[in-house]
C-alpha cells in the first residue's frame, strides 16, 4: 500500500517529530481520533484543535493536513467511518468513492 512520503510537503507544514509523551493509541476521553490507518501511518483528527494530521509510525513524525488532503490520503487506507468529529470527512470520503466508481464505470462503458 502506498501513501504519501513523510518528507513531502503538502499543506506547507513540514513533518514534525512527535513528543516523547505522545501516545499512538487513543484512550477514552482523549481528543485524538483515528479516522483511517495503513500499515505505517494513521490519519487522525484532534478534536479540540480541529486539525487533521497524518502520523507516521516508522518515522515518529506527523504532518498537518487540510480536510481535502486528508480525504485524498485516506483513499489508500483502511477507513474508520462514523467516528466522532468526522461527519464532513465521512461525507467527502463517500463522495470521492462514488465519483471514483462512476469514473471507472464510464471508462468501462457501464451505465
Amino acid at each position: 500500500m502506498t501513501i504519501y512520503d513523510p518528507s513531502a510537503t503538502g499543506s506547507g507544514h513540514a513533518p514534525t517529530p512527535l513528543s516523547a509523551g505522545f501516545s499512538r493509541r487513543s484512550t477514552s476521553g482523549s481528543d485524538r481520533t483515528v479516522h483511517a490507518e495503513s500499515d505505517n501511518a494513521e490519519l487522525v483528527r484532534y478534536d479540540r484543535a480541529g486539525k487533521w494530521y497524518v502520523e507516521y509510525r516508522d518515522h515518529g513524525c506527523r504532518r498537518c493536513l487540510t480536510l481535502a488532503e486528508a480525504v485524498d490520503l485516506s483513499m489508500g487506507m483502511r477507513l474508520r467511518l462514523g467516528q466522532p468529529g468526522g461527519r464532513r470527512f465521512d461525507k467527502m470520503v463517500m463522495q470521492a468513492i462514488y465519483a471514483s466508481a462512476a469514473t471507472n464505470a464510464a471508462a468501462k462503458g457501464i451505465g
